[in-house]
């Protein structure tokens, strides 16, 4: 019954304004954490809407929508995976252009993409996993988040021609390497 709440509420969402999203994604937020995989299907699926149809809403309120996403990390239900992968790539996407319009003499910019490559170092091994995953749409959406998280990581640091600094990509390569190269049988 909650999830047809959800799925009501999600087809209202368009016609919504700032405080009642606000409302929205607290009502979500409570059901990332539901040990119910059809509740949290659909509030994952919520909050991956707000992202990527509501980014003027999800900008300002960046932070809360990545501790959400955080803390909801470890009692993901594999039918919810999708819509979450979703989420992560459009908040790694918008922490990216975040860090691009800051000033470049700024140090909010190398704040900005620090906190983009924390995001991905903390979260990266859950992508990677989620390419093995048996659902074959949420295979598709991991391998989407990987390939939108090189073109961010590439784009915030471009690779230069002085040897030794790969930029982004190097970056992102190494932490899969290093996670692949762990001595713990999950990445």
């Amino acid at each position: 019954r909650r999830g047809t709440f959800t799925d009501l509420a999600l087809c209202l969402a368009g016609g919504l304004d700032d405080a009642a999203l606000s409302s929205l994604f607290k009502t979500a937020a409570v059901g990332l954490q539901d040990g119910d995989s059809g509740v949290q299907k659909k509030s994952y699926k919520v909050v991956a809407y707000l992202c990527a149809s509501r980014p003027e809403w999800v900008q300002p309120n960046l932070q809360t929508v990545v501790e959400a996403l955080v803390s909801g990390k470890e009692g993901v239900s594999s039918a919810a995976r999708r819509f979450r992968l979703r989420c992560l790539k459009h908040v790694i996407l918008l922490l990216g252009q975040q860090s691009d319009e800051q000033p470049a003499a700024d140090e909010g910019s190398e704040e900005g993409a620090s906190a983009q490559q924390q995001l991905v170092a903390s979260l990266l091994s859950e992508i990677v996993l989620s390419c093995k995953e048996a659902n074959q749409k949420s295979r598709a959406a991991a391998n989407e988040v990987l390939i939108s998280i090189a073109h961010a990581m590439d784009s915030a640091q471009p690779a230069t021609a002085i040897p030794g600094s790969g930029g982004g990509l190097q970056t992102l390569f190494t932490m899969i390497a290093g996670g692949l190269a762990g001595g713990a049988p999950h990445m």
